[in-house]
């Protein structure tokens, strides 16, 4: 049976791919679940207008997201810590902090951040992001006395 999938399906195929699947499978799991819908000459026509716009709306969500890294990798996020009489520093800057800074430019977009250990020193140090669509980078975080 062909059928028309309405999400991405692991295993079968993505959003408003046409595939050619077993009839069990489609009666009984993807059309009750509305991950897809028979492949009729009228639904291939209306599937076809929606697929250019969300092609169109996937292009500029990912040119918005680069233009995010490319302003993140030159604008280093600052954070202030609080240090002792020899210059030690209280706390840490961690995985959620640097996360919550960044939503706080863009909360459109499900960013990610790899970091292993907080940090905890002063001065510039990188941090991977992943800010989704396959946009990945570094950005710079700065460590202040404050």
């Amino acid at each position: 049976m062909k059928i028309i999938l309405l999400q991405d399906v692991r295993g079968v195929g993505r959003k408003y791919d046409v595939k050619d699947v077993s009839l069990g499978y489609a009666r009984n799991f993807l059309i009750p679940r509305k991950l897809g819908k028979e492949a009729t000459p009228a639904a291939l026509n209306e599937i076809k207008s929606q697929k250019e716009n969300w092609e169109k709306q996937t292009a500029a969500l990912y040119e918005k997201l680069k233009k995010l890294q490319d302003t993140l990798e030159t604008d280093p996020l600052t954070f202030k810590l609080k240090l002792g009489e020899k210059d030690e520093v209280f706390g840490s800057i961690g995985k959620k902090d640097v996360e919550k800074a960044l939503l706080g430019k863009d909360k459109d977009s499900l960013i990610e951040v790899n970091l292993v250990h907080p940090i905890k020193t002063l001065g510039e140090h990188k941090v991977e992001v992943n800010l989704g669509r396959g946009v990945t980078g570094e950005i710079k975080v700065k460590i202040e006395k404050g």
